[in-house]
């Protein structure tokens, strides 16, 4: 995924908004989302890569969102240089998402998030966890993280963010410090600030949750604004959206289109995710 948008408590009735497009290899399988395992506690919906396993992103019962996505910058490992790395040792990111959606009971995410990048090395990754509290023993928090060799954590205010391969916010990478082409990557934080700029400046004329929602389900399809992507000649490009909305009663919506989405409509995803399902509420 290389775009993620969000509302981070802006609306009373619904503390968390996503607005997501996934860049992947049109060659790349993967399964919409569902129940991930009914043996989960709490209860995890989210999609699948059928490659590695993991997820992207996703929510669970005890509403707690996770999502991920790429960060364009190389991270070593002392097997790199001795040409031993093994499939442990590059341990695949969307696992360390299953990871913390399925974690049982009360859980620091900077604690668990620094014990994976301990145990495991991962390539580049931008990390968003986000509890909205319907879990009594979670408090309300949303923490990014980066981590490029080091982990960089940023406590998320409320308001409307955009989190993209380079950075989030008006935070990005160097282009120095990526094998990427300068103006790659250039382009693509100056069109995660034309984001950002176009859904703070909705909050001001938005009246609903809803309404902001749609508005970052539009610009995930526009074309204008860089983040629906066709590259036909490399096989690459934006192969689904999601938008998943986390309301204050305990309830979840999630939207999901599987494929570019500017020209595949989203369908909701229907849950169950419930408390039957959730060791935390019984």
């Amino acid at each position: 995924m290389c775009t993620l948008t969000f509302a981070w408590r802006l609306f009373t009735d619904v503390p968390l908004i996503v607005a997501a497009n996934r860049d992947e290899s049109y060659n790349r399988p993967s399964e919409p989302p569902s129940i991930m395992n009914d043996t989960y506690h709490p209860a995890v919906l989210a999609p699948r890569d059928c490659r590695a396993g993991g997820t992207w992103m996703g929510y669970n019962a005890a509403g707690r969102f996770v999502g991920l996505t790429n960060r364009w910058v190389s991270v070593t490992s002392d097997a790199d240089a001795n040409d031993e790395t093994t499939s442990d040792e590059r341990r695949s990111r969307g696992q360390l998402v299953t990871d913390l959606l399925t974690e049982r009971g009360p859980i620091d995410p900077k604690a668990a998030v620094r014990t994976a990048v301990t145990e495991h090395t991962y390539n580049g990754f931008n990390l968003l966890i986000a509890d909205v509290g319907w879990s009594t023993d979670r408090d309300p928090t949303a923490v990014m993280f980066e981590w490029d060799g080091a982990l960089h954590t940023t406590q998320i205010n409320p308001g409307a963010h955009v989190i993209v391969n380079v950075g989030m916010d008006d935070t990005h990478i160097d282009p120095e410090d990526t094998k990427r082409d300068s103006t790659i990557v250039t382009a693509q934080a100056e069109n995660a600030l034309r984001i950002r700029n176009e859904l703070s400046e909705g909050v001001q004329t938005t009246a609903t949750a809803g309404k902001w929602r749609n508005r970052a389900t539009d610009i995930l399809g526009n074309h204008e604004y860089g983040v629906c992507v066709h590259n036909e000649s490399q096989s690459f490009g934006t192969v689904s959206g999601s938008v998943i909305t986390l309301g204050a009663d305990g309830s979840g919506n999630y939207q999901y289109a599987n494929g570019s989405p500017c020209t595949t409509a989203f369908e909701h995803v229907e849950t169950t995710l419930n408390s039957e399902n959730d060791p935390t509420t019984s």
